[in-house]
């Protein structure tokens, strides 16, 4: 399991998270017009739990109410609107909530040295600075 598994599974949970439920071992969706398939093993059964669990812990309303948007399925755009919350803000937000589930996943051994070592120094696919 590798970071961007995770944040893709992010924001594909309100998905997934029904046949999870369910006990199906495969989740179909449509992101845009191509059809994609999970195959739901107990890794991402983990990755579920652990999910919950950062919710859980998570002191700061405001915070536990952004991840609650992001995992009932909505936008970033609606919740930012409904929060009052500037994008910048909002996306700094959610890359910590995605990092602090991948810090879990590492902790619960769902990650692998090599994918560790994959993962780039630079923030995300778009890096501000990558011409330095």
């Amino acid at each position: 399991m590798n970071k961007e598994f995770t944040t893709e599974f992010i924001h594909r949970y309100s998905y997934v998270v029904k046949d999870i439920i369910r006990g199906n071992n495969h989740s179909v969706f449509y992101v845009g017009n191509r059809k994609k398939t999970l195959i739901i093993n107990e890794d991402v059964r983990q990755l579920r739990r652990i999910i919950i669990k950062v919710f859980e812990v998570e002191e700061n309303a405001f915070v536990r109410n952004m991840i609650k948007g992001l995992l009932n399925g909505k936008s970033s755009t609606a919740i930012m609107m409904e929060m009052h919350m500037a994008k910048n803000a909002f996306i700094e937000r959610k890359h910590r909530f995605e990092d602090k589930v991948f810090m879990y996943c590492i902790y619960h051994g769902l990650v692998t040295v090599e994918e560790l070592e994959q993962v780039s120094i630079f923030d995300r696919k778009n890096p501000q600075n990558a011409n330095l």
